[in-house]
């Protein structure tokens, strides 16, 4: 009996240790990405709500272009050291079965990963909500609208390019048989290995010549 309620708490210990680093993670070295994620999604006001707006469309722009330059480098012009230690521990989470810490380094890379892929839609809001801003400037923007469409949009986006899209022009088609490859290994294999195995089967098939 205590034995398994050891082990019970441990696994809280381990899930809500996990959480915190998240959390710190996210408001840290990601908290760019966050921004470029919770813009593109429509998950914070597009008048920047409750943060002064010209504060967060500072912020909104700096950490598009940070995205950019971080998800090119890692994408389009990938390091060979950082991908083999990738390479390494995803093989050694998959071997040590160490499930919990794969998701956890899953999320870590699925947020850049994703602010990368929705940079077109966080430069979208954020020229909407400069042209609306000077519009209305000094009166209460209604904005739930605004967050829906932007909450759907994004998750469309996002399921176009992991599943979808299939560009003609070379570059982009490496950007995103990459995206889905990193999608692939660390944040749909961490959650279903059979999925994951079936999608990475087919990875390329519809981009085929």
């Amino acid at each position: 009996m205590f034995k398994k309620s050891g082990s019970v708490i441990k696994r809280l210990a381990s899930g809500y240790g996990f959480f915190f680093l998240l959390i710190l993670a996210g408001v840290t070295v990601e908290l760019p990405f966050v921004i470029v994620v919770t813009v593109g999604m429509g998950l914070i006001a597009i008048d920047g709500f409750p943060f002064p707006y010209d504060v967060f469309r500072l912020a909104s722009i700096i950490s598009v272009g940070i995205t950019l330059v971080v998800g090119l480098r890692w994408i389009y012009f990938p390091s060979r050291r950082l991908d083999d230690l990738l390479i390494k521990l995803h093989s050694y989470f998959i071997t040590s079965r160490k499930y919990l810490l794969f998701r956890f380094t899953g999320v870590l890379l699925a947020i850049p990963l994703f602010a990368f892929i929705l940079i077109p839609n966080a430069v979208i809001w954020i020229g909407i909500g400069s042209v609306l801003n000077l519009l209305y400037r000094g009166e209460e923007l209604s904005v739930e609208l605004y967050a829906m469409i932007a909450l759907l949009t994004g998750f469309l986006w996002l399921a176009v390019v992991i599943g979808k899209l299939c560009p003609k022009k070379r570059i982009l088609r490496t950007v995103i048989l990459r995206c889905r490859q990193i999608f692939t290994d660390w944040v749909l294999e961490p959650a279903n290995p059979r999925a994951a195995a079936e999608k990475r089967d087919n990875i390329y098939k519809n981009c085929e010549e």
